[in-house]
Order: C-alpha cells, then sequence, then structure tokens
C-alpha cells in the first residue's frame, strides 16, 4: 500500500496506512516513496512508528525544481542528482538505521525522460546508483 504526499490525497500517512493493513489481517506490505514522503509535511514526525519489517519497496526520485513542496507534481521527478531537495539520502540513511534492508527501485516520471536515448537512460541509472553509494550509504 502506498500513501500518496499530495495534498488532495486521502491516505498520505505511512503510518495510517500501515495501521489500516494491521487492522485488516491482510498480507500487505509499504510502499515507501521518497517524493510523497516528502510530500506529507507529518511524515518525519510520524516516521518513527512505522514497522520496518512492514516496508516491502521503497521507490526513489529525486526533485532540483524550486517551487514549494505543496506545488510539486509527478512531472517534477527526477533521477537523482546531487541538487536533490527530497532529502532522498536521508530518507534511505534513516530507513537503513532504523534496519530496513529491502528493495529500492527507481521512479521518475518527468515528461523529458521520455527523450532520453539508451545512453542517457545507463549513464542515469549508473550516476543515481553511485549517488547513492557513495552519499547515502
Amino acid at each position: 500500500m502506498e500513501p500518496l504526499g499530495f495534498p488532495q490525497s486521502s491516505l498520505r500517512s505511512a503510518h495510517q496506512a500501515q495501521t489500516l493493513i494491521h487492522d485488516a489481517r491482510v498480507p500487505f506490505k509499504l510502499l515507501i516513496d521518497t517524493f510523497h514522503h516528502h510530500l506529507y509535511p507529518q511524515a518525519a514526525d510520524e516516521f518513527s512508528q512505522v514497522e520496518v519489517a512492514d516496508i516491502g519497496l521503497v521507490h526513489l526520485s529525486g526533485v532540483d525544481d524550486n517551487r514549494p513542496r505543496e506545488q510539486l507534481t509527478d512531472a517534477e521527478r527526477i533521477m537523482l542528482t546531487p541538487q536533490d531537495r527530497l532529502g532522498t539520502c536521508e530518507q534511505v540513511k534513516a530507513l537503513e538505521a532504523r534496519g530496513y534492508q529491502g528493495v529500492y527501485a527507481f521512479e521518475p516520471f518527468a515528461p523529458e525522460l521520455a527523450q532520453w536515448s539508451e545512453a542517457d537512460i545507463e549513464r542515469e541509472i549508473e550516476q543515481s546508483i553511485a549517488l547513492i553509494q557513495r552519499h547515502c550509504a
């Protein structure tokens, strides 16, 4: 279950999503998305209440656009860069400090990605992985 941080979303909180999963007694896991985590203002405060063992996947993307958090959309989501405003490395460090050893996946949505060549895609993936290994580990 993926909480979406957009102001108009009905389920923004990972802690609330986890509570719903537990209450329903279903074999679901949480999907934490660094973009949506950033968009939800209370995410950092509530994160200590989330059981890391209940996280099944983490989506990573970056944003270097300067608009206010509440105005960000999927169209601003890019691969990771040193200028990332989402605090993706800090989020990864916090997850791993609490014991997360699961899977990460990149999830950029910016329209300009559709114009990338295969070489561009390979380069951006390699640069994003290197950034994580150097700064997030």
